[in-house]
């Protein structure tokens, strides 16, 4: 069912005096240009409760708006609260769920639907999980907290653990996984990355610690620990060590298959189907979050349960003597 929403984002910085297409063209990708130019002729997107014209120059603290209407793929909203004080909120993301406006997704995403039920529109994502990996999400309640968040994870000052379930069966108790991420050459989906070992130009190093905690039928469960910031970091190791995550679509298929499921998902298809995959969302769960608290300094540590599809497939494919 299609429902028509209103969707508002404030400018706060402008140093290049980008247009209003541009902006949209820009920040929201989901929509090529002509639709926007489209949707702005039609008075759908107004600057300041005002009609608009694609060229006007945006001003700091204009506030944007659009109303369309929406119907997006089905989604998991059970999120439950680990923590929170008056500067940050600690969430237990479930999967799947994105965290922000992508793709089709708009109502449909973490920060929308927390903005909504705490009516703080300055509630922001200090970091970014995948919108199939479930686990902890921490939140700024303010665009300063969020601030001081986003800087501590941008420069490592951050502990994570991750548990995955793998295709097949490794053959280690540990294992460091280290090397060079970059675009991968020829491959049709733009996100695609690879692992190599040697430096080249554009690719950024990466480093992943492995633990071996539970070895199944034909399956592992791993502790992940990436000690680099690289983004699908787990995935894009474990894939290069021929144990990809079980029920991921893009490492361990093809780019055809992937490209089919993004299609899927834009006729707003259900996010676990479109294709033939070994399970409805990747198994990878962000499990434990250490860090400073961006006011009081104070050691934090957080931990999100694992959720019961991952508790469900590994009791499901336990070894049998």
């Amino acid at each position: 069912m299609k429902e028509e929403i209103t969707v508002s984002c404030t400018i706060h910085n402008n140093p290049n005096n980008i247009s209003l297409i541009d902006y949209l063209c820009k920040r929201f990708t989901y929509q090529d240009r002509s639709t926007w130019m489209r949707e702005i002729k039609n008075g759908r997107v107004v600057i300041n409760a005002k009609r608009s014209v694609p060229e006007q120059n945006l001003q700091l603290k204009d506030c944007i708006s659009y109303t369309t209407l929406r119907e997006e793929p089905p989604v998991n909203t059970n999120i439950q609260i680990i923590y929170e004080d008056e500067y940050i909120l600690v969430v237990d993301k479930p999967a799947p769920l994105p965290v922000h406006a992508q793709g089709v997704f708009i109502l449909n995403t973490l920060i929308h639907i927390l903005r909504k039920q705490t009516c703080n529109e300055d509630l922001c994502l200090g970091h970014r999980l995948d919108r199939e990996t479930s686990g902890v999400v921490v939140l700024g309640k303010s665009r300063n907290i969020t601030s001081k968040l986003m800087t501590n994870f941008e420069e490592a000052h951050v502990k994570k653990q991750y548990l995955a379930i793998t295709r097949g069966v490794v053959d280690f108790d540990t294992k460091l996984v280290q090397g060079w991420m970059g675009k991968k050459p020829g491959s049709l989906v733009d996100m695609r990355r690879e692992l190599i070992k040697h430096q080249k130009d554009n690719y950024k190093e990466s480093f992943t610690h492995f633990t071996c905690k539970e070895k199944l039928a034909k399956h592992s469960v791993l502790v992940c620990e990436p000690l680099s910031g690289r983004t699908n970091q787990i995935r894009v190791h474990l894939d290069a060590i021929g144990h990809s995550i079980v029920g991921d679509k893009l490492y361990g298929h093809r780019d055809e298959e992937y490209i089919a499921y993004l299609n899927h998902l834009e006729k707003r298809g259900d996010i676990g189907h479109g294709g033939n995959w070994d399970h409805p969302r990747h198994l990878l769960h962000a499990h434990q979050l250490e860090m400073k608290h961006p006011i009081t300094n104070k050691p934090m540590k957080w931990e999100a349960p694992i959720p019961l599809d991952m508790q469900s497939f590994i009791h499901k494919n336990k070894m049998h003597n």
